[in-house]
């Protein structure tokens, strides 16, 4: 039977469920198919070729555990069937030369790749010698998820193969087959290289995060435009993007477009699997438009708690469009109104408390040039509650136009601020923050509320000429802003404001950063902050995690935690 049949079938009985793109890409196959019987049509299905490509893969040992042979996912074989099944009537090389495929994360696309690259360097004979396989994205690190798994899976068959250990050379970034001086390796849109590049496969991963998409893909496509090149087939896989306006989302709109007009073309492949409205987002039945590893009930039961787990992490965290995003494969410009939801905010936003003889900490993020240095103070209250003051430094722009240049390039009533005891404005001739005042700032901060510091946190990015005097003030503890450092804490500080745990000072330059801060997530679920929204005027939100960084590590919050006596323990006699 035809591999594709299995998932048609299933689809069309009700038994998979499948979104309005789908639907369109299999009654395309359905309508190619009764197409196919008649001699003037130009291309025909082989189902010996897709099952024989099938079986091959499924006899490669799996990702997950080398010691059990890969199981392909319906929706899998429907993709490879149609890659490798259709085939010109003509000399009997592959339909596809292009194939568009849209997919939530997590759905097994760098494996599928992966396998497609092994297939095409041991199997194809077209052409029979010389086949040049590239594995590429946005980055080297994201083109090795690919290249990686087909190493890892031809060691394994090597080891217990000696015809493909012998057969075949296996390095870091290259894997060379000897018998048919063929070769797979990684690259990236940043190689230098990459003109003049040729090849009978290559596979672009993660287009939507690819600012040179389009430069990448025309790089590519010339590399297969050649007489010898006529099987040969340019893959790109993604999931979807924030970006509306990035050339990977008018590819996305063209081929979509396509599909709903029947005006497909006739050697691409286009298959997206998204949900079809916002609201499906909300259901874990609806899931699977996005996600069809859900068909397998054993797949699904793990999956679809941690897919309930990162929605309700972005209810709470106010991240709901990394969910669309990443796990509902819905395009999504990131306009979240803030990390800490407004409302709550303003309503955790108090006057200044008595902070006599508190403990706090200090978070600095320093301005690169005549930016913004932010400063919060985090005073640690009675009952397990923080205080957050916030505070700025501004370079004058001392260019042309001066402040008043800089407030309408930035959006930001500086002078306003300023008369409102909320920032400093510079007055460096040269428009450039002096930190001796930043300094002086935060002793005099200090000693008006009697505050006892336990440290100044601080990015060490641009800090050598300060990082002397932050010991004046408190132990300088350096605070890396990565989200492998930071996660933890950009987490707690969202949750306990919502608890009612944290209070702000009414300082709108926190309320702009907050605003302006987008949050991003990784496939581990770490958090952090991008600083490529509205430029960079989110330092006080950064200050305020460097501290929050060190309260999460001490668990300063924590009411159970223990506190060590340095001194006793430093001493001699002990």
């Amino acid at each position: 039977m035809n591999p594709s049949f299995e998932y048609i079938n299933r689809v069309k009985s009700g038994e998979i469920r499948v979104n309005k793109q789908i639907n369109l890409t299999i009654q395309r196959t359905l309508n190619d198919l009764e197409q196919s019987k008649n001699e003037q049509y130009p291309y025909y299905f082989d189902e010996a070729q897709a099952t024989k490509v099938i079986k091959f893969i499924e006899c490669l040992p799996s990702p997950d555990d080398s010691s059990k042979t890969i199981k392909l996912a319906n929706f899998q074989k429907f993709i490879l069937s149609e890659l490798f099944g259709w085939r010109k009537k003509s000399d009997g090389s592959r339909r596809f030369s292009e194939c568009f495929i849209s997919i939530a994360r997590k759905s097994g696309k760098s494996m599928l790749f992966a396998y497609i690259a092994i297939t095409y360097l041991l199997m194809e004979k077209i052409p029979a010698n010389g086949r040049q396989i590239i594995l590429t994205s946005n980055t080297r690190e994201v083109a090795h998820l690919s290249f990686d798994i087909a190493r890892n899976a031809l060691i394994n068959v090597g080891s217990i193969s000696p015809a493909i250990r012998n057969r075949l050379t296996i390095n870091k970034e290259t894997i060379e087959d000897k018998r048919t001086q063929s070769i797979m390796k990684v690259t990236s849109a940043t190689d230098e290289h990459l003109n003049g590049l040729k090849s009978d496969l290559a596979l672009m991963d993660e287009g939507a995060t690819q600012g040179n998409f389009k430069e990448m893909y025309g790089v590519l496509k010339s590399g297969q435009n050649g007489a010898s090149s006529k099987n040969s087939l340019l893959a790109m896989i993604s999931t979807s993007g924030f970006n509306l306006q990035s050339d990977y989302k008018k590819f996305y709109d063209i081929y979509t477009e396509s599909m709903r007009d029947n005006t497909a073309p006739e050697n691409t492949f286009i298959a997206v699997w998204e949900l079809d409205s916002i609201e499906q987002a909300m259901n874990d039945d609806d899931l699977i438009l996005a996600n069809p590893l859900l068909e397998n009930k054993e797949i699904a039961s793990v999956i679809l708690p941690k897919l309930a787990q990162d929605r309700e992490n972005g209810i709470k965290l106010n991240t709901l469009n990394n969910f669309y995003v990443k796990s509902c494969n819905m395009w999504f410009q990131n306009r979240s109104n803030s990390y800490i939801d407004d409302d709550i905010l303003t309503k955790n936003m108090i006057e200044k408390p008595n902070l006599n003889g508190l403990n706090c900490v200090i978070g600095l993020d320093l301005s690169v040039k005549r930016d913004i240095t932010g400063i919060s103070i985090v005073s640690l209250l009675p009952d397990e509650k923080l205080f957050v003051d916030s505070y700025g430094f501004v370079g004058n722009g001392a260019t042309e136009g001066g402040i008043t240049q800089k407030e309408k390039a930035d959006k930001i009533p500086y002078r306003s601020l300023e008369r409102a005891g909320m920032l400093s404005i510079t007055t460096d001739k040269n428009g450039i923050i002096q930190y001796d005042e930043v300094i002086q700032f935060i002793k005099n901060y200090i000693a008006d509320n009697h505050l006892n510091p336990l440290a100044v946190c601080y990015d060490p990015f641009n800090a050598s000429i300060i990082e002397g005097k932050m010991e004046e003030i408190a132990p300088a503890v350096k605070i890396r802003q990565r989200n492998i450092e930071m996660s933890e804490a950009i987490k707690n500080l969202n949750q306990w404001t919502r608890e009612g745990r944290v209070q702000f000072s009414k300082n709108e330059l926190f309320r702009i950063a907050n605003r302006n801060v987008q949050i991003v997530e990784n496939d581990s679920g770490l958090v952090y902050g991008s600083k490529k929204r509205n430029g960079n005027k989110i330092d006080n939100i950064f200050a305020t995690w460097d501290a929050m960084t060190f309260i999460t590590n001490e668990n300063l919050m924590d009411p159970d935690r223990v506190i060590f006596d340095d001194e006793y323990y430093s001493n001699y006699d002990f």
